[in-house]
């Protein structure tokens, strides 16, 4: 079973700063500085149900055993584009491995996992999901395998592939229930 690695909220801001004045590039996909203090460090119910995820569903997950994921909470609400983020997943550079170990960040809205018991499951495998490896060891973030407008489908309907395979998908669930 994978372990994943604990890193104090403290150290964070620390962290990142190091690794502005080591690497000299835009990391766009880091923490912006004032958001460093609306973070916390997650709780070990996050880890253990990140673990149990990775052998629940070894197809979708399995390349992240024994890869260390940092998990923190989000202290207050973020909205883009007019929607709350639940959650984000964020991959490391390859030069912060000399800072710290680990590939990937995964942060959550914390009011929304302690109101929301029951979503926490689909919502932590959704973030884990976004968290790819390469073949040559390279993290980097997965897109969703669907982005569309309820609108567009609800005038024109299934008009590409990627939406009619999602429809299919939702089918299968209502028909059997997940894997």
């Amino acid at each position: 079973m994978g372990q994943v690695i604990d890193l104090q909220a403290s150290e964070v801001k620390e962290v990142f700063d190091q690794v502005d004045n080591l690497v000299h590039a835009d990391f766009s996909q880091q923490l912006e500085q004032e958001e460093v203090g609306n973070l916390a460090q997650a709780t070990k119910d996050v880890y253990a149900l990140a673990n149990m995820l990775i052998e629940k569903h070894p197809v979708h997950l399995g390349h992240l055993i024994g890869v260390p994921i940092k998990f923190l909470f989000s202290l207050k609400p973020k909205v883009k584009s007019g929607r709350q983020v639940l959650g984000t997943a964020k991959a490391f550079p390859a030069a912060a491995a000399l800072l710290h170990p680990y590939k990937f960040q995964i942060t959550l809205d914390q009011r929304y996992w302690l109101d929301n018991p029951h979503k926490r499951e689909p919502l932590l495998f959704h973030e884990m999901l976004h968290c790819f490896i390469d073949e040559k060891d390279k993290c980097g973030i997965l897109a969703h395998d669907l982005e569309e407008f309820s609108a567009v489908v609800r005038h024109y309907g299934l008009w590409r592939e990627d939406v009619r395979d999602f429809s299919r998908q939702i089918e299968l669930f209502e028909d059997k229930g997940s894997d």
